[in-house]
């Protein structure tokens, strides 16, 4: 507005041409591609020349350079704007869809977290309630690092490590139908849909034993590591009482309660 403005102060005589260039080049910028609009400056400006050139042209030298130069001049400035505009809006887009992952997903063990564990279980819950005749029910097992605030404060690098490392070995136990979470604090939450007892068992003795072959290692320092487990079987007969994620997290934890480890230290 403040270059129009100019112009007409300047040259009222070509306060139109430059009025309509200034339109054009600013829709253009905005959208058009840049190749596009770099082969338009580049064609315009070339017709623009030659016919300063060749032709007769009745207006003062300072005019047509304004003429000539106007069009690419505001083009080009729009460009760089919506070009801003557009990666301001990626980058947004992306940190949301960053944070929305970082809510789900936990980055050290690259396993679902809190929220993803409620969803899941709220959904296996809803299916055993609406599928009676089906006879459907799943394991929810809570196991749990024993002594994990002190490991955390002996050594904060090897405990994450520690945690990395369970958390690969659960992924390697255990079967693909199977849903691991990291729920934070050391605890890991694994859901298994209608498993015979006796290969739940299974599974969890060789978890177990793999488990066992972590090690905390802090500098010269080696522990052995003890878990507690908690587990519980939700079927048609008991949905009603395990409806609530909560409750399930606070049944299994009191389960974890009664258990009895040794002090590592």
């Amino acid at each position: 507005m403040a270059v129009l403005i100019w112009i007409y102060l300047y040259s009222n005589e070509i306060f139109l041409p430059v009025s309509i260039l200034v339109f054009l080049s600013v829709l253009s910028g905005l959208i058009l591609p840049s190749i596009f609009i770099s082969w338009l400056v580049i064609g315009l400006m070339s017709i623009g020349m030659a016919i300063l050139i060749l032709g007769r042209v009745f207006i003062s030298f300072p005019s047509q350079l304004i003429l000539l130069f106007v069009f690419p001049f505001f083009a080009l400035i729009s460009f760089f704007i919506h070009l801003n505009i557009f990666m301001r809006r990626s980058t947004l887009h992306d940190l949301k869809n960053v944070r929305s992952f970082a809510r789900h997903m936990d980055s050290l063990t690259n396993l679902r977290g809190v929220q993803s564990a409620e969803k899941f279980y709220k959904k296996c819950v809803r299916f055993v309630r609406l599928s009676p005749d089906l006879e459907i029910d799943f394991n929810v097992t809570l196991i749990r690092l024993a002594h994990q605030e002190q490991f955390y404060q002996l050594d904060h690098s090897a405990y994450t490590h520690v945690i990395y490392q369970i958390a690969d070995t659960l992924k390697y136990t255990r079967l693909p139908s199977e849903h691991i979470f990291y729920i934070g604090s050391g605890d890991f939450l694994l859901l298994s849909a209608s498993l015979s007892n006796e290969l739940f068992d299974y599974l969890n003795r060789i978890t177990s034993t793999q488990l066992n072959l972590v090690h905390f290692k802090a500098g010269s320092q080696s522990h052995n590591l003890q878990y507690k487990w908690g587990s519980e079987k939700v079927t048609q007969m008991n949905v009603k009482n395990f409806s609530d994620y909560g409750e399930m997290i606070h049944r299994l934890n009191r389960k974890l309660e009664t258990e009895i480890v040794v002090e590592y230290l």
